[in-house]
């Protein structure tokens, strides 16, 4: 092999390899990328927000006479408390199983809270906070899949996504604890 074809094909080797490792880190969950997976930072001042609102529901929670709803509450707590929510000061290693491990507490959160609207009996008040809970983590579970789906989805396009789901969770965590007041301040 001549000098010149070996340039040439070092050349074009060295493009393909640039080309490939610039997809991967472009489209993290493409074809492409090698570990599919997607550092995600999320905003350390939502998260001390996020959890200072957590805190305000396991103090109520502790606080609360017993009943289902505490009982209940007390079981998922853990879900509001996973890692890619509450990590602060670093980044959290995302890849599809890592969704599909959410969506699937995401769906077994929905089915205990819709089994709660069944066995209890709620006021009008109530059972709208937890409907509104229900109704969020029906739409976590499409925009998980959504995200799932889209390989071919920018790095800035993910954050972005993640960081609307981080936001999606965190409203949800109000929304529950006001689903929880109500529910205290009406069986007192």
């Amino acid at each position: 092999m001549t000098k010149i074809k070996k340039t040439i094909l070092f050349s074009a080797l060295s493009a393909v390899v640039i080309l490939v490792l610039l997809m991967t880190w472009i489209y993290p969950f493409s074809f492409f990328s090698i570990n599919k997976s997607y550092s995600y930072e999320p905003n350390n001042n939502d998260i001390d927000k996020y959890v200072e609102r957590l805190n305000e529901l396991e103090t109520l929670v502790a606080n609360s006479p017993n009943n289902p709803t505490k009982i209940i509450t007390e079981n998922i707590l853990g879900y509001f408390e996973q890692d890619w929510i509450v990590t602060k000061d670093s980044k959290i290693k995302i890849t599809k199983d890592e969704l599909e491990l959410i969506k699937f507490h995401v769906k077994d959160v929905r089915g205990t809270l819709l089994d709660m609207t069944v066995q209890e009996d709620y006021s009008y008040e109530t059972r709208s906070y937890l409907l509104a809970t229900i109704e969020s983590f029906l739409s976590f579970e499409e925009y998980i899949d959504e995200l799932k789906k889209n390989s071919w989805e920018t790095r800035s396009t993910i954050d972005r996504e993640l960081d609307i789901l981080h936001g999606g969770f965190f409203s949800n965590l109000i929304t529950y604890i006001n689903f929880f007041e109500t529910e205290v301040s009406q069986s007192e």
